[in-house]
């Protein structure tokens, strides 16, 4: 786990998922604030993989960033989309079945580069949503 001052760029696997705003993302950089950054920000080809609402959290309230590359978690180190799918499928509520819906699609295409391949069937039995 390293320190990381300089601005990071998202990866384009985390832009599957849609970012907070507005009440949710100032509590968020609120408590950031308060308490620290307490999960690291996981990096893959040194671009935000997960932890995009963290980071500007940091960023916005001025708190040092922790980083991690994927390669350091267990389990996870050569599959980016197996994790990003667990920390934000599994571990995160996504209430409107049409924000789960075009997160499927995105998954679906980002895996043609960084398989292992979904196709948008199982992406969408991944995220809980239909297929069309």
């Amino acid at each position: 786990m390293s320190n990381k001052p300089a601005r990071l760029e998202f990866h384009s696997i985390s832009e599957c998922f849609e970012i907070i705003s507005g009440d949710e993302f100032e509590a968020l950089a609120d408590d950031i604030a308060a308490h620290g950054l307490i999960d690291a920000i996981v990096l893959f080809e040194d671009k935000i993989l997960e932890g995009r609402n963290r980071y500007r959290a940091c960023m916005t309230r001025k708190v040092p960033i922790k980083t991690v590359d994927l390669s350091e978690i267990e389990g996870y180190e050569d599959d980016p989309i197996a994790f990003v799918l667990s920390k934000n499928v599994r571990r995160r509520h996504i209430p409107l079945d049409g924000q789960r819906a075009l997160a499927a699609a995105k998954i679906a295409i980002e895996s043609r580069t960084y398989g292992p391949y979904l196709s948008y069937a199982a992406a969408a039995k991944q995220l809980g949503t239909s297929e069309r």
